[in-house]
């Protein structure tokens, strides 16, 4: 009888089967990412230049900035003043969308009223510049892409410098009886706050710096 019908050996081949079928190899492997860089934006509001205008039609030749300081000027009644304030944005990033608010920390004499123009860059108002807000002194104003293409979203690294000029106008009725001048006080114009803040749509988001007046 040969050794391949022996039933010992086919048991023994069996087991020594099974054995092997339970042994088997782990098999796995590992690799680490590189660091994916992610770039910032920039989100930026800084004051530019101020200046001050006496308008009243008996001025006789007293303009922008003379004297240097409102302070120095002794307001009567009568008078009338602008007062501009030079407003820059900066904005950079993808998909970046900008918000800009105004806020007053006091309304004000009764009648102030203010105007937001596009600014063009050069601090004056211009026939370039483009009314956007408007009313009286405390009423506070939040402008989007919709009142200013120029907050629209971009992608892109470019960087987009924006300019606001912000005029309060102050102008008293002429009365003689008031006109005293040793009672007289140099022009107090009411403060204000600017923000600049991300948005995907015209809702609050993301505040980046505050510039107050």
């Amino acid at each position: 009888m040969g050794m391949r019908n022996h039933p010992g050996f086919i048991a023994a081949a069996l087991a020594t089967t099974l054995a092997a079928g339970a042994t088997f190899a782990l098999l796995s492997d590992s690799a680490t990412s590189g660091a994916e860089a992610i770039k910032a934006g920039n989100l930026l509001l800084t004051r530019c230049t101020d200046s001050w205008m006496e308008l009243s039609a008996d001025a006789d030749g007293v303009s922008a900035a003379s004297p240097q300081s409102p302070a120095d000027f002794l307001y009567q009644p009568g008078d009338a003043l602008d007062f501009d304030y030079c407003i820059r944005g900066t904005a950079q990033g993808d998909n970046l969308a900008v918000v800009l608010d105004i806020e007053w920390d006091e309304v004000g004499d009764a009648d102030d009223t203010f105007t937001l123009y596009t600014d063009q860059g050069d601090g004056t108002v211009s026939a370039a510049d483009v009314p956007i807000a408007g009313g009286p002194v405390g009423t506070d104003v939040r402008v989007t892409e919709f009142e200013d293409q120029r907050l629209a979203a971009t992608w892109g690294d470019e960087q987009r410098n924006i300019h606001w000029l912000l005029r309060i106008h102050r102008e008293s009725a002429f009365d003689p009886a008031e006109l005293d001048y040793e009672d007289a006080e140099s022009p107090d114009v009411p403060g204000f706050t600017v923000r600049m803040g991300q948005t995907r749509v015209p809702v609050s988001g993301y505040t980046g710096t505050e510039v107050a007046r």
